[in-house]
């Protein structure tokens, strides 16, 4: 069996103060302590340890047999081995709990019994004291280890071994109740868009072979069945399926995939069979980055829980001195009372829980906080900085206006007519999306969803010319008419045609230009029958999105390189009251830095590649899934859906930590002070002492844990309430 004197480090910020590094060095002193512990102590403690150890064990033999069988369980999610974290934890718990025991037996049955017990406390004793000397040594400071160390020198020199093994067994199970749950969280966290199977039906030589996960490498062919999770990246080289995407999109719609079609980690085939290609594997993978993100951001240790080690370190000497003074003058039980008031010790545990369970609720609505520091400091933005394009609008175009040129005819203006002939809006858009009806891209999409809105017939076409960035030329057979050369594409297309175009026409073209908008010509016999103008499509989101931005007294802007008449239009649209029009990419950082140095606290949103540097520059940057790769890495928060939508929420969230860590700097400061006068004024003993500074830390350990409860038993009802 290991010491105990081996380290134990449950996080960056949950440590148990009683224990030893064993790369910092050992005293001398706890040489023969260690001894003695190994030849005298360990035998009696393994008959209890031991036990349950194996116990654990043989759970998870029996869980690697079922991960072998391949079963989806979430036992097959837990490590498989006890960890030296755990297994230390675990000892000292034993410990403490045998102590107590022995002690509280001793007290009923035989109080000269409780020496018995002496070694045990003596070295849990040097344990802290060698942890506070190596603080002195090492790191040049007198912390709490060494508070705790007088403490527990002071209950050993008055001879209370029952109150010194109670209130050591109680912070051994706040320890592990802390670690258990904190694991739990990690866990948790990393697998919010998806639990990673652990095997995979890969191709060998025309068979199928169940392979660990950890063996699949690049360039392998697995093969994946319905109702089974996507373990890789990559694409598809055979066969059909649904997938569900939502974990990493959002998209509640499962989405056909065949041939060519990329698939992620972490989705699930509901129906089909595939054989995909693999691209990356473990870590690599979308999930896999996503996951080593969480847990980098579950290691960061945030402003309250910095603060509060703060306050509890720089109280040290103080109390140590206030102590000594004490001694003197009320004697040696209101000292140790005194010491034992721990005055923000408690927020090194309960702060880094709360984090926790925090960006847990935020992996579940759908954000990604890649740097925990984001979640605190969005609750303090006052200004939202929004890109225009991508970001408030989608990529997919709109259908606006239609010009029919015999509409312009009709006004009465002989001058504005465009041909001889007398066509409709109608007329327009049907044969515009009959040359564009096989067509994928973004002006295809937009007319033929007009075309289909408006329960257009489009006619048959015979044959199609493309010209390549200008525009394409088909011919249209319609039922019991003759057949129609249509052109559709750019006014340099219809030049090129030698279509003639209107000054009433260019004069529609100059006016939507002004607006942001470009149009598409259509041309029906080598005559101009009309254009169609498209314009940005505002996010379905974006209008509720920010009434409640609004609604928290938020000031918005939007930053575009757009014209000033588009981006102003936009800004009308939304209610937005200030924006930037035509601003380089090296100015958007600029403006940002503006807005800073006026007292105001900016997040910014964006998702190309020249918003990095805003991005990067403001208090809070934000993106979306599917943006470029330089303004996703850029960020340190990403919207998975890919929308606006949960804008609202991540504030929402951050509005509830920040008053849960409130709620946890008073849990962890109130009683220590509380204490400080009691011993003073209401002449509290040591236990009464203890006794609050114990109800500190278990009142801090159920506020973290509150949010999270609350969460899982209804999210929308923990989003929307305001008294939180």
């Amino acid at each position: 069996m290991k010491s105990i004197f081996k380290k134990t480090k449950l996080a960056s910020a949950l440590t148990v103060p009683s224990t030893l590094s064993p790369d910092r060095g050992t005293p001398p002193v706890m040489k023969k302590l260690t001894k003695f512990q190994s030849e005298q102590v360990d035998p009696l403690l393994d008959a209890l340890y031991e036990e349950g150890e194996t116990f654990v064990q043989r759970h998870f033999a029996l869980e690697k047999h079922a991960q072998s069988r391949g079963l989806a369980t979430k036992l097959a999610q837990q490590p498989a081995e006890i960890t030296p974290e755990e297994q230390a934890i675990n000892r000292q718990l034993t410990e403490s709990v045998v102590l107590f025991g022995m002690n509280s037996a001793a007290a009923v049955l035989c109080p000269p019994l409780m020496w018995l017990s002496v070694p045990l406390l003596l070295k849990q004793a040097l344990s802290t004291a060698g942890q506070a000397y190596l603080d002195v040594k090492e790191e040049r400071k007198i912390g709490v280890n060494a508070m705790i160390a007088v403490g527990q020198t002071s209950l050993l020199f008055l001879r209370n071994f029952w109150i010194f093994s109670l209130f050591d067994a109680l912070y051994m199970c706040s320890t592990k109740v802390l670690h258990m749950t904190r694991d739990s969280s990690q866990h948790n966290l990393a697998n919010a868009f998806g639990e990673m199977p652990r095997v995979a039906w890969c191709q060998r030589d025309d068979m199928e072979v169940e392979v660990p996960i950890e063996q699949i490498r690049s360039g392998d062919v697995i093969i994946i069945h319905a109702g089974e999770m996507v373990p890789v990246d990559g694409k598809i080289v055979s066969g059909f399926a649904t997938i569900d995407e939502h974990m990493l999109t959002g998209e509640a719609q499962p989405a056909e995939k065949s041939v060519e079609d990329t698939v992620y980690a972490g989705t699930m085939a509901v129906s089909g069979e595939v054989m995909i290609r693999v691209e990356k594997a473990g870590v690599e993978t979308v999930t896999g980055q996503i996951s080593e993100i969480l847990k980098q951001t579950a290691d960061y240790r945030s402003t309250i829980e910095l603060r509060g080690e703060k306050i509890a370190n720089a109280s040290v000497l103080p109390t140590l001195a206030l102590g000594a003074a004490t001694w003197g003058l009320l004697g040696p039980v209101s000292a140790t009372a005194l010491l034992s008031c721990f005055v923000g010790f408690q927020l090194r545990y309960t702060s880094p829980l709360s984090i926790l369970n925090f960006l847990q609720i935020a992996a579940k609505e759908g954000i990604l906080v890649k740097d925990g520091r984001a979640l605190e400091l969005i609750s303090q933005v006052d200004t939202i900085v929004f890109d225009k394009t991508g970001t408030l609008t989608l990529e997919q175009l709109t259908v606006g206006k239609i010009h029919a040129c015999g509409a312009v005819a009709a006004r009465g203006n002989a001058e504005t007519d465009c041909s001889e002939a007398i066509w409709t809006e109608a007329d327009v858009l049907r044969y515009a999306a009959a040359a564009e009806y096989k067509q994928t891209h973004p002006i295809a999409r937009a007319i033929l969803q007009e075309a289909q809105s408006r329960q257009v017939e489009i006619p048959v076409i015979a044959e199609a010319t493309y010209t390549t960035g200008f525009g394409l030329e088909v011919t249209v057979q319609e039922k019991n008419a003759l057949a129609q050369q249509v052109y559709v594409g750019s006014a340099r297309f219809m030049e090129q045609q030698q279509i003639p175009i209107s000054e009433a026409v260019q004069s529609i073209e100059r006016a939507s230009h002004q607006q942001g908008h470009s149009l598409i010509y259509v041309a029906i016999g080598k005559e101009l029958a009309g254009v169609i103008e498209l314009q940005p499509t505002i996010r379905p989101e974006a209008t509720e999105v920010v009434a409640a931005l609004k609604a928290r007294q938020m000031e918005l802007y939007i930053i575009s390189g757009d014209q000033a008449a588009p981006t102003q239009n936009l800004a009308e649209k939304l209610g937005i009251d200030h924006y930037f029009a035509q601003v380089l990419p090296e100015h958007k950082a600029k403006l940002v830095a503006e807005l800073q140095q006026a007292g105001k606290s900016v997040c910014f949103i964006g998702d190309g590649i020249n918003d990095s540097i805003a991005l990067k520059k403001a208090d809070v940057s934000i993106s979306l899934r599917g943006a470029t790769t330089m303004a996703m890495d850029t960020a340190q928060m990403i919207l998975m859906d890919g929308t606006l939508q949960q804008l609202p929420n991540l504030f929402a969230i951050s509005d509830k930590l920040e008053t849960n860590m409130k709620r946890n700097f008073l849990a962890g400061t109130l009683p220590g002070l509380i204490c400080l006068g009691g011993v003073f004024f209401l002449n509290f003993g040591i236990f009464t002492a203890c006794l609050l500074s114990w109800t500190g830390l278990s009142a801090g350990i159920a506020n973290a844990m509150q949010p999270l409860l609350r969460y899982q038993q209804s999210p929308s009802e923990f989003l929307l309430d305001s008294d939180e």
